[in-house]
């Protein structure tokens, strides 16, 4: 309460609530604040809550396909949210399991119970869950995501999720030879090789017709791996000098 700043009637019935029900409700919240819910978002949900709107326990779980239920329970989706869930058929839920688990798909709902309760208010049902109109992300860049020990920040996370699929393919063979010990910010060091290593696909037309010039080489993809080699052989990027000058194209690195 003190640090989401809901206060009034909405922390009046959240103090009221029976122990396992503030449990469940906050952990509902906690999911929102994420995604960027303001103390007002908050009090409307709590308002709403009743007992089909509490994150939802284990025993509900076990409706759903094996696949989909501990990504619900990382959603800490409610009680309404995985009854709907489970009237689709298995290869639906699994189809969910895998796009919801997806990082940084449902990053921006505020309020997944409403945003699923208005999907099967529709005839697109399948299709609005899905969230067809955002691109989808390859499952090995998935698996290579979920399996770091922190979390990549949504602004690194978007741009992976902005490269096709052939790229995103690359870069999911690439991006296990980093060395993040010694790293301080990891998504700003994935997002300073990204854009090194993409900015010859956008710009090789640029670079043909000038590439007679004195201008600092751009990496291709095809180069990345250079470009960790050269970056990882510094003891730590954080320190300034052959890292930092290779991130910020003044030292040219040569394609494999």
């Amino acid at each position: 309460i003190a640090s989401t700043g809901v206060a009034g009637a909405a922390a009046d019935k959240l103090r009221s609530l029976a122990p396992d029900h503030q449990a469940r409700l906050r952990r509902r919240l906690v999911i929102s604040v994420a995604a960027g819910a303001s103390a007002a978002d908050l009090e409307v949900m709590i308002m709403r809550a009743d007992d089909h709107q509490y994150a939802a326990m284990a025993s509900e779980l076990a409706a759903l396909d094996p696949s989909l239920r501990p990504v619900a329970k990382r959603l800490a989706l409610t009680s309404a949210a995985v009854w709907s869930l489970s009237t689709l058929d298995s290869l639906q839920q699994e189809g969910l399991a895998c796009r919801f688990a997806e990082p940084g798909l449902l990053a921006d709902i505020v309020d997944l119970d409403d945003f699923i309760a208005r999907a099967f208010a529709t005839e697109k049902t399948f299709e609005i869950l899905l969230r067809a109109s955002v691109s989808f992300m390859e499952p090995d860049l998935v698996n290579y995501i979920q399996g770091l020990p922190f979390d990549l920040s949504r602004s690194c996370v978007k741009e992976l999720r902005a490269l096709d699929a052939s790229t995103q393919r690359e870069m999911a063979a690439a991006l296990p030879t980093l060395d993040f010990r010694g790293i301080r910010d990891p998504s700003a060091y994935v997002r300073s090789l990204l854009g090194r290593a993409t900015a010859a696909v956008e710009e090789t037309k640029d670079f043909e017709e000038t590439k007679d010039e004195p201008v600092a080489p751009m990496v291709s993809l095809s180069a990345w791996n250079a470009v960790v080699e050269a970056v990882t052989a510094v003891p730590c990027l954080a320190v300034a000098g052959e890292a930092e000058a290779i991130l910020q194209g003044s030292l040219p690195v040569k394609a494999p």
